[in-house]
Protein backbone atom coordinates (compact mmCIF):
# COMPACT_ATOMS: atom_id res chain seq x y z
CA UNK A 1 0.00 0.00 0.00
CA UNK A 2 1.12 3.72 -0.64
CA UNK A 3 0.38 6.23 1.86
CA UNK A 4 0.89 9.98 0.91
CA UNK A 5 0.09 13.26 2.16
CA UNK A 6 -1.99 15.77 -0.03
CA UNK A 7 -0.66 19.29 0.76
CA UNK A 8 -3.61 21.45 -0.43
CA UNK A 9 -5.93 19.60 1.86
CA UNK A 10 -3.83 18.45 4.76
CA UNK A 11 -5.33 14.56 4.64
CA UNK A 12 -3.65 11.62 3.92
CA UNK A 13 -4.85 8.95 1.54
CA UNK A 14 -4.04 5.64 1.15
CA UNK A 15 -3.58 3.24 -2.56
CA UNK A 16 -2.96 -0.12 -3.48
CA UNK A 17 -0.15 -0.38 -4.93
CA UNK A 18 -1.20 -2.73 -7.44
CA UNK A 19 -3.74 -0.55 -8.55
CA UNK A 20 -1.15 1.97 -9.13
CA UNK A 21 0.62 -0.20 -10.95
CA UNK A 22 -2.14 -1.07 -13.15
CA UNK A 23 -3.58 2.28 -13.43
CA UNK A 24 -1.35 4.98 -12.61
CA UNK A 25 -2.69 7.73 -9.89
CA UNK A 26 -5.79 8.99 -10.85
CA UNK A 27 -6.87 12.43 -10.02
CA UNK A 28 -9.13 14.26 -10.39
CA UNK A 29 -9.38 18.26 -11.01
CA UNK A 30 -11.46 21.02 -11.52
CA UNK A 31 -10.52 24.50 -13.66
CA UNK A 32 -7.28 26.02 -11.96
CA UNK A 33 -7.27 23.41 -9.70
CA UNK A 34 -4.11 21.88 -8.15
CA UNK A 35 -2.84 18.87 -5.87
CA UNK A 36 0.52 18.23 -4.49
CA UNK A 37 1.92 14.66 -2.87
CA UNK A 38 4.09 14.50 -0.85
CA UNK A 39 5.55 12.54 1.58
CA UNK A 40 4.69 9.20 -0.07
CA UNK A 41 5.79 6.06 1.72
CA UNK A 42 5.06 2.08 1.15
CA UNK A 43 3.92 -0.34 3.86
CA UNK A 44 2.84 -3.81 3.99
CA UNK A 45 -0.34 -4.87 5.64
CA UNK A 46 -0.35 -6.75 8.89
CA UNK A 47 -1.24 -9.87 10.74
CA UNK A 48 -4.65 -8.47 11.04
CA UNK A 49 -5.13 -7.48 7.42
CA UNK A 50 -5.94 -3.33 8.66
CA UNK A 51 -4.40 -1.71 6.01
CA UNK A 52 -6.24 -3.55 3.37
CA UNK A 53 -9.81 -2.77 5.79
CA UNK A 54 -8.96 0.46 5.94
CA UNK A 55 -8.23 1.25 2.23
CA UNK A 56 -11.54 0.02 1.56
CA UNK A 57 -13.37 1.42 4.39
CA UNK A 58 -12.16 4.86 3.15
CA UNK A 59 -12.85 4.09 -0.53
CA UNK A 60 -10.68 6.49 -1.74
CA UNK A 61 -11.46 9.37 0.76
CA UNK A 62 -9.12 11.05 2.55
CA UNK A 63 -8.26 11.15 6.29
CA UNK A 64 -6.57 13.55 9.00
CA UNK A 65 -3.82 10.63 10.15
CA UNK A 66 -3.82 6.81 8.58
CA UNK A 67 -1.85 6.35 11.58
CA UNK A 68 -4.59 7.29 13.41
CA UNK A 69 -6.74 6.01 11.59
CA UNK A 70 -5.41 2.54 11.86
CA UNK A 71 -5.66 2.32 15.45
CA UNK A 72 -9.34 3.31 15.41
CA UNK A 73 -10.03 0.56 13.45
CA UNK A 74 -8.37 -1.80 15.40
CA UNK A 75 -9.48 -0.56 18.98
CA UNK A 76 -13.33 -0.23 17.60
CA UNK A 77 -13.51 -3.75 18.76
CA UNK A 78 -12.49 -3.09 21.97
CA UNK A 79 -14.45 -0.04 22.54
CA UNK A 80 -17.55 -1.66 21.53
CA UNK A 81 -17.59 -4.19 24.12
CA UNK A 82 -16.47 -1.88 26.19
CA UNK A 83 -19.50 -0.18 25.91
CA UNK A 84 -21.67 -2.64 25.45
CA UNK A 85 -20.19 -4.81 29.11
CA UNK A 86 -20.95 -1.39 30.74
CA UNK A 87 -24.23 -0.99 29.71
CA UNK A 88 -26.15 -4.95 29.68
CA UNK A 89 -23.84 -5.89 32.62
CA UNK A 90 -24.35 -9.54 31.34
CA UNK A 91 -22.14 -12.12 31.41
CA UNK A 92 -21.56 -13.05 27.99
CA UNK A 93 -20.75 -9.27 27.46
CA UNK A 94 -18.62 -9.15 29.87
CA UNK A 95 -16.85 -12.45 28.28
CA UNK A 96 -16.84 -10.50 24.85
CA UNK A 97 -14.85 -7.57 26.28
CA UNK A 98 -12.39 -9.36 28.37
CA UNK A 99 -11.83 -11.62 24.81
CA UNK A 100 -11.08 -8.30 23.68
CA UNK A 101 -8.81 -7.17 26.15
CA UNK A 102 -6.61 -10.16 26.07
CA UNK A 103 -6.26 -10.17 22.50
CA UNK A 104 -4.06 -6.80 23.00
CA UNK A 105 -2.34 -8.09 25.67
CA UNK A 106 1.07 -8.83 26.60
CA UNK A 107 0.72 -11.13 29.31
CA UNK A 108 -0.23 -14.88 29.29
CA UNK A 109 -3.43 -13.76 30.93
CA UNK A 110 -7.02 -16.15 30.22
CA UNK A 111 -9.39 -14.58 29.23
CA UNK A 112 -11.95 -16.61 31.91
CA UNK A 113 -9.53 -14.83 34.86
CA UNK A 114 -10.02 -11.24 33.70
CA UNK A 115 -14.22 -12.06 33.11
CA UNK A 116 -14.11 -13.17 36.62
CA UNK A 117 -12.24 -10.59 38.31
CA UNK A 118 -14.45 -7.82 36.13
CA UNK A 119 -17.16 -9.88 37.21
CA UNK A 120 -15.94 -9.39 41.02
CA UNK A 121 -15.32 -5.61 40.94
CA UNK A 122 -18.62 -5.30 39.74
CA UNK A 123 -20.55 -6.65 42.28
CA UNK A 124 -18.22 -4.76 44.93
CA UNK A 125 -19.15 -1.49 43.22
CA UNK A 126 -22.51 -2.24 42.46
CA UNK A 127 -23.17 -3.01 46.46
CA UNK A 128 -21.74 0.01 47.36
CA UNK A 129 -23.89 1.57 44.95
CA UNK A 130 -27.01 0.37 46.78
CA UNK A 131 -25.19 1.81 50.08
CA UNK A 132 -25.37 -1.54 51.34
CA UNK A 133 -22.93 -0.32 53.90
CA UNK A 134 -23.93 -1.25 57.10
CA UNK A 135 -23.20 -5.26 56.47
CA UNK A 136 -19.57 -4.31 56.40
CA UNK A 137 -19.62 -1.63 59.18
CA UNK A 138 -19.72 1.22 57.75
CA UNK A 139 -22.80 3.20 57.86
CA UNK A 140 -22.63 6.97 57.62
CA UNK A 141 -24.50 9.34 55.71
CA UNK A 142 -21.72 11.33 53.77
CA UNK A 143 -21.47 8.94 51.06
CA UNK A 144 -25.10 8.40 50.14
CA UNK A 145 -25.26 12.01 49.32
CA UNK A 146 -24.16 11.55 45.81
CA UNK A 147 -25.56 7.67 44.89
CA UNK A 148 -28.53 8.67 43.69
CA UNK A 149 -27.23 10.55 41.21
CA UNK A 150 -26.83 8.85 37.78
CA UNK A 151 -23.80 10.71 36.90
CA UNK A 152 -21.91 9.47 39.94
CA UNK A 153 -23.54 5.77 39.68
CA UNK A 154 -21.87 5.95 36.31
CA UNK A 155 -18.19 7.17 36.91
CA UNK A 156 -18.21 4.65 40.26
CA UNK A 157 -18.85 1.87 37.37
CA UNK A 158 -16.41 3.03 34.86
CA UNK A 159 -13.96 3.21 37.30
CA UNK A 160 -14.58 -0.21 38.49
CA UNK A 161 -14.78 -1.60 35.16
CA UNK A 162 -11.23 -0.12 34.20
CA UNK A 163 -9.86 -1.10 38.02
CA UNK A 164 -10.61 -4.65 37.61
CA UNK A 165 -8.84 -4.61 34.26
CA UNK A 166 -5.35 -3.40 35.45
CA UNK A 167 -5.55 -5.59 38.27
CA UNK A 168 -5.81 -8.64 35.86
CA UNK A 169 -3.18 -7.59 33.52
CA UNK A 170 -0.71 -5.90 35.44
CA UNK A 171 -1.12 -6.65 39.13
CA UNK A 172 2.24 -5.63 40.54
CA UNK A 173 1.40 -1.88 38.71
CA UNK A 174 -1.88 -1.57 38.63
CA UNK A 175 -3.07 1.91 39.69
CA UNK A 176 -1.14 3.18 37.24
CA UNK A 177 -2.27 0.85 34.20
CA UNK A 178 -6.19 1.45 34.84
CA UNK A 179 -5.18 4.97 34.27
CA UNK A 180 -3.12 4.43 30.87
CA UNK A 181 -5.87 2.34 29.52
CA UNK A 182 -8.25 4.93 28.75
CA UNK A 183 -5.67 6.70 26.66
CA UNK A 184 -4.04 3.70 25.17
CA UNK A 185 -7.25 1.48 24.42
CA UNK A 186 -9.17 5.18 22.83
CA UNK A 187 -11.59 4.61 25.80
CA UNK A 188 -12.68 8.92 26.19
CA UNK A 189 -14.77 7.98 23.23
CA UNK A 190 -16.87 5.29 25.24
CA UNK A 191 -16.71 7.11 28.42
CA UNK A 192 -17.61 10.45 26.93
CA UNK A 193 -21.19 8.82 25.30
CA UNK A 194 -21.75 6.91 28.76
CA UNK A 195 -20.90 10.09 30.64
CA UNK A 196 -23.16 11.70 28.41
CA UNK A 197 -26.12 9.78 28.59
CA UNK A 198 -26.16 9.74 32.51
CA UNK A 199 -26.83 13.22 32.38
CA UNK A 200 -23.42 15.34 32.04
CA UNK A 201 -23.35 18.36 30.49
CA UNK A 202 -20.92 18.13 27.37
CA UNK A 203 -18.43 21.00 28.43
CA UNK A 204 -18.48 18.56 32.02
CA UNK A 205 -17.07 15.31 30.16
CA UNK A 206 -13.62 16.30 29.87
CA UNK A 207 -13.56 16.67 33.76
CA UNK A 208 -15.28 14.03 34.55
CA UNK A 209 -12.50 11.84 32.00
CA UNK A 210 -9.98 13.55 34.19
CA UNK A 211 -11.26 12.43 37.36
CA UNK A 212 -11.58 8.81 36.77
CA UNK A 213 -8.16 8.72 35.62
CA UNK A 214 -7.23 10.47 38.77
CA UNK A 215 -9.25 7.93 40.75
CA UNK A 216 -7.73 5.04 38.72
CA UNK A 217 -4.37 6.10 39.91
CA UNK A 218 -4.94 7.00 43.26
CA UNK A 219 -7.14 3.96 44.25
CA UNK A 220 -5.22 3.12 46.79
CA UNK A 221 -4.17 6.38 48.19
CA UNK A 222 -6.16 6.19 51.49
CA UNK A 223 -6.11 2.46 51.89
CA UNK A 224 -3.54 2.58 54.68
CA UNK A 225 -3.67 6.24 55.82
CA UNK A 226 -3.28 7.32 59.47
CA UNK A 227 -4.20 11.43 60.64
CA UNK A 228 -0.63 11.63 61.56
CA UNK A 229 0.40 11.48 57.84
CA UNK A 230 -2.30 13.67 56.51
CA UNK A 231 -0.15 16.62 55.17
CA UNK A 232 1.86 14.10 53.07
CA UNK A 233 -0.80 12.35 51.68
CA UNK A 234 -2.37 15.62 50.52
CA UNK A 235 1.60 17.02 48.93
CA UNK A 236 1.62 13.59 47.28
CA UNK A 237 -1.75 14.07 45.38
CA UNK A 238 -0.44 17.87 44.90
CA UNK A 239 2.84 16.72 42.76
CA UNK A 240 0.11 15.51 40.32
CA UNK A 241 -0.45 17.64 37.58
CA UNK A 242 -3.88 16.75 36.27
CA UNK A 243 -5.31 16.63 40.13
CA UNK A 244 -3.72 21.04 40.11
CA UNK A 245 -6.28 21.27 37.21
CA UNK A 246 -8.85 19.29 38.39
CA UNK A 247 -8.45 21.32 41.70
CA UNK A 248 -8.98 24.55 39.85
CA UNK A 249 -5.42 26.00 41.80
CA UNK A 250 -5.05 29.28 40.52
CA UNK A 251 -3.08 32.85 41.67
CA UNK A 252 -4.86 35.86 42.74
CA UNK A 253 -2.56 38.43 44.18
CA UNK A 254 0.16 36.50 45.06
CA UNK A 255 -2.06 34.12 46.82
CA UNK A 256 -2.79 30.45 45.82
CA UNK A 257 -6.36 29.23 46.16
CA UNK A 258 -8.12 26.02 45.81
CA UNK A 259 -11.29 26.10 44.36
CA UNK A 260 -14.33 24.33 47.52
CA UNK A 261 -16.13 22.48 44.93
CA UNK A 262 -13.24 20.76 43.66
CA UNK A 263 -11.60 19.92 46.90
CA UNK A 264 -15.03 18.88 48.57
CA UNK A 265 -15.88 16.72 45.19
CA UNK A 266 -12.05 15.01 44.68
CA UNK A 267 -12.39 13.73 49.05
CA UNK A 268 -15.95 12.50 48.57
CA UNK A 269 -14.42 10.12 45.21
CA UNK A 270 -11.43 9.70 47.45
CA UNK A 271 -13.34 8.53 50.28
CA UNK A 272 -16.16 6.31 48.47
CA UNK A 273 -13.05 3.94 46.57
CA UNK A 274 -10.94 3.74 49.51
CA UNK A 275 -14.44 2.52 51.20
CA UNK A 276 -14.82 -0.27 48.72
CA UNK A 277 -11.58 -1.53 49.19
CA UNK A 278 -11.87 -1.44 52.98
CA UNK A 279 -15.27 -3.38 53.01
CA UNK A 280 -14.06 -5.67 50.58
CA UNK A 281 -11.32 -6.71 52.54
CA UNK A 282 -13.43 -6.42 55.84
CA UNK A 283 -10.69 -3.89 57.51
CA UNK A 284 -12.10 -0.81 59.44
CA UNK A 285 -13.03 2.62 58.15
CA UNK A 286 -12.65 4.74 60.96
CA UNK A 287 -8.96 6.04 60.61
CA UNK A 288 -10.28 7.00 57.04
CA UNK A 289 -13.30 8.84 58.56
CA UNK A 290 -10.88 10.61 61.20
CA UNK A 291 -8.83 11.96 58.09
CA UNK A 292 -11.41 12.83 55.92
CA UNK A 293 -13.00 15.10 58.97
CA UNK A 294 -9.22 16.63 59.35
CA UNK A 295 -9.27 17.40 55.70
CA UNK A 296 -12.33 19.12 55.08
CA UNK A 297 -11.66 21.22 58.41
CA UNK A 298 -8.61 22.21 57.58
CA UNK A 299 -9.93 23.75 53.70
CA UNK A 300 -12.15 25.31 55.69
CA UNK A 301 -10.45 27.12 58.48
CA UNK A 302 -7.54 27.81 55.10
CA UNK A 303 -9.87 29.92 53.66
CA UNK A 304 -9.00 27.89 50.41
CA UNK A 305 -5.65 29.06 50.34
CA UNK A 306 -3.26 26.18 49.29
CA UNK A 307 -0.44 27.26 51.57
CA UNK A 308 -2.90 27.76 54.49
CA UNK A 309 -4.44 24.41 53.90
CA UNK A 310 -0.89 22.40 54.05
CA UNK A 311 -0.07 24.53 57.44
CA UNK A 312 -3.56 23.62 58.81
CA UNK A 313 -3.02 19.66 57.89
CA UNK A 314 -0.21 19.22 59.62
CA UNK A 315 -1.33 17.42 62.85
Amino acid sequence: YLIFHEHISGLEFIRRTSDIHLQGLPVSLNGYQYQVFWEMREVWDDQYGRYGQLHDLLNGQGVTSIKESIKDLFLKPVRDSFSTAFNKQQLSAINKFAAEIVKLSDSQLAAEKLASEITRSSVLVEQFIKTDLAANNVDFDYLKIKLSDEATTATLRIWGLLRSIGKAVNPVEYPRFSRRLISELGLERPMTNILSSAGIPAEQIEGRILLVKILCRYQHHLTKAKIDDSRQLFRTLLDDGQIHNFLGINSFEGIIYFNQEAFEDLTWWLTAITVVDLTNANRPVDELLKLLQHWQGAAIRSEFQLEKLLEELEY
